[in-house]
C-alpha cells in the first residue's frame, strides 16, 4: 500500500534546498531526515546529513546556473554529493537518525567539515551561457531577481544561506541531481522538471504560494536508489 506524507522543513529561507535535501536523502537511503536544523548547531546524524546535503545542492545549483559543468558526482576534495549519500546510507543504517555526537562541539564540527562542500573559488559570469532548455541563465533568472539586480549579484546571493529559491533553481536542481523534480501546488497542475538519465525515481516537493514555502512529499514504502 502506497502512503504519502508531507515532511515540513524549516522556514528559514533555505526551504527549497531543504526540501530537495530531504527528498534526495530519502531517495538514496530510505531514511527521512526531517525538517533540518540550525546550521552549525546540528545535534543528530539526521540534522548533519540534511544540512550537508542542503549546502551541497545550493552550491551545485549556483555553479550550474553559472555555466560550470557540475553534477551530483562533482568532487570537491574527497567528497561529492553522491558520496555523501553513500556515507549517509552507511551511518544511518548503522546508527539511526537520532544518534548524537559523541563528545563535544568539536566532534560535530569535525564531522561537518568532512561531509560539507568545500568548493573552489566562485567567479560569477554574466549569464550568457545557454542551458539545455534553450534559454540563457540570465533570462531564466529574470523572474526571481530584484529590480536592477545584476546576474552576478544574484548568483553570489544564491550561494549564501538564507536566500530563497524558486522556479529557475528548481529547473537547475533537476540538472545537477539527475532526477526528475515534480513541484505540486494547490489548484495548479504539477510542474515536472526532468533532465534525468532514469525516471525510476523522482523528488517531489510541495509549494505553498501563500507562505512562499517548499516542503518535501515523501512516498512510502521507500525504494532507495542503488548507488554504484
Amino acid at each position: 500500500m502506497v502512503r504519502v506524507r508531507v515532511q515540513r522543513v524549516l522556514p528559514d529561507g533555505n526551504c527549497l534546498y531543504r526540501a530537495l535535501a530531504t527528498g534526495l536523502i530519502f531517495q538514496y537511503t530510505g531514511f527521512n531526515c526531517g525538517a533540518g536544523g540550525v546550521p552549525n548547531r546540528e545535534k543528530t546524524l539526521a540534522g548533519a546529513f540534511h544540512n550537508a546535503a542542503m549546502l551541497w545542492i545550493r552550491q551545485l545549483v549556483a555553479r550550474r546556473m553559472n555555466g560550470e559543468d557540475v553534477s551530483h558526482r562533482t568532487r570537491w576534495g574527497k567528497m561529492s554529493l553522491v558520496k555523501l549519500m553513500r556515507v549517509a546510507q552507511r551511518y544511518l543504517s548503522r546508527y539511526g537518525l537520532h544518534r548524537g555526537f559523541a563528545t563535544t562541539r568539536g566532534a560535530r564540527r569535525s564531522f561537518m567539515r568532512r561531509i560539507c562542500p568545500n568548493p573552489p573559488r566562485f567567479v560569477a559570469g554574466d549569464g550568457s551561457n545557454l542551458l539545455p532548455c534553450g534559454v540563457t541563465a540570465n533570462d531564466l533568472s529574470l523572474s526571481v531577481r530584484r529590480p536592477r539586480e545584476s546576474f552576478r549579484s544574484y548568483l553570489k546571493k544564491i550561494t549564501r544561506l538564507y536566500t530563497w529559491g524558486g522556479e529557475p533553481e528548481c529547473y537547475v536542481a533537476s540538472l545537477v541531481l539527475k532526477l526528475p523534480l515534480i513541484v505540486y501546488q494547490k489548484r495548479i497542475s504539477p510542474i515536472r522538471y526532468s533532465q534525468a538519465m532514469s525516471n525510476d525515481h523522482d523528488i517531489r516537493i510541495l509549494f505553498s504560494g501563500e507562505d512562499q514555502h517548499y516542503d518535501t512529499i515523501i512516498t512510502l514504502p521507500a525504494h532507495p536508489i542503488l548507488i554504484d
